[in-house]
């Protein structure tokens, strides 16, 4: 292996804690340290349109925000037009390329992800090696959250995939995702899951009630109205049971429909979006993840829940269900089956002894399999894979 350190450009519109309220951001967030501590130089370049632009420092990792625009006017027409989602990833693809090169750093490696199509006008000049992070494209999400295709996603996903196939590697955290995209090229395909740090310092689970908690968006991709119906079985026998659901709604109608849910029952608290470094008093308080979702890549919420000494519960639709399977933490149901997902959550909050027991296994699965200064050995084959394979297209074109 290349031992050489490398600067490493990743392109980000989620960074916390202004714009991280989603797995990509906490995936950065998590890696990017690792990356430093290896004596690379690492950069994110986060383009959101209104924010201000500003430089600075965190964990060795250089930050560069964006998002100012003069004149003001034209400012305000394309928040309006980006409304759309081809125009929004043409817009976000192009204002990424320019502040790239207004940043005048030569680069070894850029990263993007999928969503958004971030590196859209970069696969397009190809100037630089690249490696495309999966996280789930629109598609996948059009697919699962039930949304009809219309020309403009089609556009749209379109783009995303264009970007995508036009990288050096194609990085994805699970089996799964490769199997619902249908990537059979395996000298570009490469599966490094998600890292995340252990999580110290918290309340045992002793000391906590019979809790469940549900991290995600508050979309019909994540079936919260299964999790609903489940806690109704749930409160049959455990009447002290309670829910907290964190995250932001995606549409205000949806939210009112899952609000309306749990009017009748008693102990669903919904606390909104937290950010991530304020989430460590929620870990303090549950005792159990439920992760209902009808597909999940590999979720940042459930290896974050794990890291915290807590058990998951996640459906067979999940990138990171696998892992549970071989090595435990937490238990696998079907999706969108409300009774198995009642009968794998009671047993953790009737026995707390049974919940402590998981969920030491599920923290010392983090340890072993998802620590970053593991995970970073991998991810530096990756980079170097993706400049041998960048050097030998070149190659290839003269």
């Amino acid at each position: 292996m290349n031992d050489a350190k490398l600067k490493i450009l990743f392109l980000s519109i989620e960074y916390p804690p202004e714009t991280g309220g989603g797995g990509i951001g906490s995936y950065v967030a998590c890696i990017t340290p690792a990356l430093v501590k290896r004596g690379h130089e690492v950069h994110i370049l986060s383009y959101v349109l209104g924010q201000s632009d500003r430089n600075y420092i965190v964990e060795g990792v250089y930050i560069h925000r964006r998002g100012e625009m003069k004149p003001l006017w034209l400012r305000y027409i394309l928040r309006y037009f980006v409304r759309f989602a081809t125009i929004d990833r043409i817009c976000t693809g192009f204002l990424n390329l320019i502040e790239y090169h207004r940043l005048g750093i030569n680069f070894d490696v850029i990263e993007y992800p999928d969503w958004k199509a971030e590196g859209l006008f970069f696969t397009l000049l190809h100037k630089k090696p690249l490696v495309a992070h999966l996280h789930t494209p629109l598609s996948l999400i059009a697919k699962y959250d039930g949304i009809r295709m219309g020309p403009d996603c089609i556009i749209a996903s379109f783009l995303e995939q264009f970007a995508l196939s036009r990288a050096d590697v194609i990085l994805s955290p699970s089996l799964l995702l490769i199997k619902e995209l249908k990537l059979c090229n395996r000298d570009k395909t490469v599966i490094i899951p998600h890292a995340i740090d252990v999580l110290n310092d918290l309340q045992s689970v002793f000391y906590t009630e019979p809790v469940i908690l549900f991290l995600a968006h508050i979309q019909r991709l994540k079936a919260p109205e299964v999790l609903i119906e489940a806690f109704r079985i749930i409160k049959k026998c455990i009447p002290q049971a309670k829910i907290l659901f964190v995250g932001n709604n995606t549409t205000s109608y949806y939210f009112e429909h899952i609000k309306e849910l749990t009017d009748s029952i008693d102990g669903c608290e919904f606390l909104g979006y937290i950010p991530r470094d304020k989430l460590l008093p929620i870990f303090s308080r549950i005792r159990v993840l439920a992760m209902p979702s009808r597909f999940e890549n590999f979720p940042m919420a459930a290896i974050e829940t794990m890291a915290a000494g807590r058990p998951v519960v996640v459906t067979s639709m999940s990138g990171i269900a696998e892992l549970i399977n071989q090595k435990g933490g937490g238990i696998v149901v079907p999706p969108s089956n409300p009774k198995a997902l009642s009968q794998a959550l009671i047993p953790f909050l009737l026995d707390v002894s049974y919940a402590d027991r998981i969920g030491i296994q599920a923290k010392m699965i983090v340890k072993n399999q998802l620590n970053p200064d593991i995970i970073v050995l991998q991810k530096e084959r990756v980079y170097n894979q993706a400049i041998s394979n960048f050097v030998r297209g070149s190659n290839n074109k003269k």
